[in-house]
């Protein structure tokens, strides 16, 4: 069988088992853990809200059979062809697209407040780091303070999540607008997608449509809003991505890009390192290989590698500062 008509299946099989990692409720089927006790409701909302989708995309399958204004082969062709001639101001504009829509929902919906204990506490720990402090001396009565997630110990006062999160909320903290960083954020992961899209899409209207369903999907749009660091963690995970397909779509070593990737991906473990892990598992795969094919590339796979400890290195000293450990 050609390398080509393999490659299809396997895909396939990968995109089938993905599916049923993200929509089976292994938790529950592991004994003596943790259980997702909503799982029924949540299985349950997801099959009517996919029935109801596919339901009417039948409904206007069969319509626009009949009436032929409902969808005109070509109709985006237009939109398709600017996109594809402008490389650099395509991207551009989706990102601004959803940064005016982030910023919107950020503004009259969440109220510009962290509303989640999660959000509440890291711009706790933002409000420290921009004070200049690595923690905040422990209260004398810690009852008017104590909070989940805040770490009273040792005579210091922090927050339990990873450094990078709050790092960059600080930058909001400064700038006096914390409710902005999201938005931003995510407003340059769309930028970030859309030129990942552009290089590993197969069509001009496949890039473009993904780059605006990223951009344009409702929990994307809310969570960009938010005060959560779920939001950066995808920044620097996208920067990771593409300067990882730079890396790989190239002959020659890119040790420059392959730095980029490790940072990249550096900074992510600094925000939720989980996350970080399970992008640079098969990052670093790919490296190895890519290095054991052609001697050349262990350039690539040492500038990543160096690139993913210098982050790395940051969160320890800040763990040793504050836990002692």
């Amino acid at each position: 069988m050609p390398e080509a008509a393999l490659g299809r299946p396997l895909r396939r099989l990968a995109v089938l088992c993905l599916a049923a990692l993200a929509l089976l409720p292994i938790v529950n089927w592991i004994p003596g853990g943790h259980s997702a006790d909503w799982y029924g409701i949540t299985s349950s909302g997801w099959l009517t809200g996919s029935m109801i989708v596919v339901g009417a995309g039948v409904v206007l399958a069969i319509l626009s059979r009949s009436l032929p204004w409902l969808w005109r082969p070509g109709i985006c062709d237009p939109l398709i062809g600017r996109w594809q001639a402008a490389p650099r101001g395509g991207p551009l504009a989706v990102a601004l697209l959803a940064l005016a829509c982030y910023l919107f929902v950020t503004l009259r919906v969440l109220g510009t407040r962290p509303l989640l204990i999660d959000e509440i506490i890291q711009t706790v720990q933002a409000r420290i780091f921009a004070a200049g402090h690595l923690w905040a001396p422990q209260p004398t009565w810690p009852e008017f303070s104590s909070s989940m997630h805040l770490i009273d110990w040792g005579g210091k006062l922090y927050g339990q999540f990873p450094p990078g999160g709050p790092a960059l909320a600080a930058l909001g903290t400064l700038l006096g607008a914390e409710w902005a960083v999201g938005p931003v954020a995510g407003a340059v992961s769309v930028l970030l997608f859309g030129h990942l899209a552009r290089r590993i899409a197969p069509t001009g209207g496949t890039a473009l449509g993904a780059t605006l369903l990223f951009a344009l999907a409702p929990f994307a749009m809310f969570m960009s809003a938010s005060h959560m660091s779920h939001v950066t963690v995808l920044t620097a995970i996208m920067a990771a991505a593409l300067a990882l397909s730079i890396v790989m779509g190239s002959d020659t070593p890119r040790p420059l890009a392959a730095f980029g990737c490790g940072v990249s991906l550096g900074a992510a473990a600094t925000i939720r390192p989980v996350d970080a892990l399970a992008f640079a598992l098969p990052a670093a795969s790919w490296f190895l290989l890519r290095a054991a094919q052609d001697r050349r590339c262990w350039r690539d796979a040492l500038a990543a590698g160096l690139g993913v400890a210098l982050p790395i290195g940051l969160l320890m000293w800040f763990n040793y500062q504050t836990t002692g450990a």
